[in-house]
Parts: structure tokens; C-alpha cells; sequence
């Protein structure tokens, strides 16, 4: 019986969901590290012309949205979001900067290189990230407890885009389209 009980353990441990899903994981290896502000609460994050653009989520006002040099960590730009804001995804589309926010179920439009404000866009339920297929701009959303992807801030969509899968910060591949993965 404790034979079958050990294979039966080691027959589940290999039946995890990214197994049974067929989507494939990527592994990665560190090649160097760079300082960061400890204090910062990374939400969006992306690299452009040797800096690093980041939005902080933290509420009562200590969200922000930064360039920061790589080398240092020095914040050389920033624009703190108002109180209610809760900072989350961001992509450089073009000469401007789109946020969303978590909870306020807005998103913030900025001049990439000032940071000055531009418009606003809805952004129903929770706001969580950017991806683009290059033509199209488009944002995962959490409403009612489920992933909602994508919403477009366009026309149409192709193709495939990256996602994290909590809680285990894996990654995985989903079809634009569609959703699934």
C-alpha cells in the first residue's frame, strides 16, 4: 500500500496545470544586477534608449512614474500620481506613455519625453499590463476575479502575448485573440 501511495504522489507531482495545458515555460539566467530602490513597489516596467521607465503602485499618493538610469538607480524623472492612484502596467506607444491603474478603472495617457499629462482612457476593473502586436495596443484587466484580455485600444489583434501566471511568477504564452493559452 506505501508503494502505491509513493507512485501515486510521484504520478500527481508530474501533472501540474503548465503540463496539462501544453504551454510552454521559460527559464531564465541572471547576467548581471543593477541597483533599485528598495522602496520602489515595481508594477510596469520596460527598457528604452539606456534607461528604464517604471510605475510604482503603492497607495496615499507613493505611486510614481519614473525614468531611472540603469547604471545607478537614480530616478532622473518622475511624476507622482494622485492620492487615490494606485500605479500599475506601462508601455511607450510613440511619443506617449500609457499607465493603468489598478482599482480607479482609469488609465493615464503622458508625452513620453516630459511625462506631462495627455488624456485618460477607461479601463474596466482592475488594470494590470500592456502588450502590443505592433499595430494594436492592448491591456489585461481583472474583473470580477478573472482575467479579462485583451481590451484594445485599437482595431484588431494578432498574434500572441506574454502574461504572468501567480503565484509562481511563471510565464506563458496566450493567444491575442482569444485569451487562451
Amino acid at each position: 500500500m506505501k508503494r502505491f501511495l509513493l507512485v501515486l504522489l510521484i504520478a500527481a507531482c508530474g501533472c501540474g496545470p503548465a503540463s496539462q495545458a501544453g504551454v510552454p515555460e521559460y527559464g531564465y539566467q541572471v547576467v548581471h544586477a543593477y541597483p533599485h530602490d528598495r522602496t520602489a513597489f515595481t508594477e510596469g516596467l520596460f527598457y528604452d534608449n539606456g534607461y528604464l521607465y517604471e510605475a510604482t503602485g503603492l497607495d496615499m499618493g507613493r505611486s510614481r512614474l519614473r525614468k531611472v538610469k540603469i547604471e545607478t538607480g537614480e530616478a532622473v524623472q518622475e511624476r507622482r500620481l494622485a492620492d487615490p492612484y494606485f500605479g500599475e502596467g506601462i508601455i511607450r506607444w510613440g511619443a506617449k506613455l500609457y499607465q493603468l491603474t489598478y482599482q480607479n478603472q482609469i488609465g493615464f495617457i503622458y508625452d513620453f519625453d516630459t511625462f506631462e499629462p495627455k488624456g485618460e482612457f477607461p479601463s474596466p476593473g482592475q488594470g494590470w499590463s500592456f502588450t502590443t502586436d505592433g499595430k494594436q495596443l492592448m491591456f489585461v484587466s481583472n474583473r470580477d476575479g478573472a482575467s479579462t484580455f485583451p481590451y484594445l485600444l485599437g482595431v484588431s489583434v494578432v498574434g500572441s502575448a506574454g502574461a504572468e501566471v501567480e503565484p509562481n511568477d511563471a510565464r506563458a504564452q496566450a493567444n491575442a485573440l482569444t485569451g487562451k493559452e
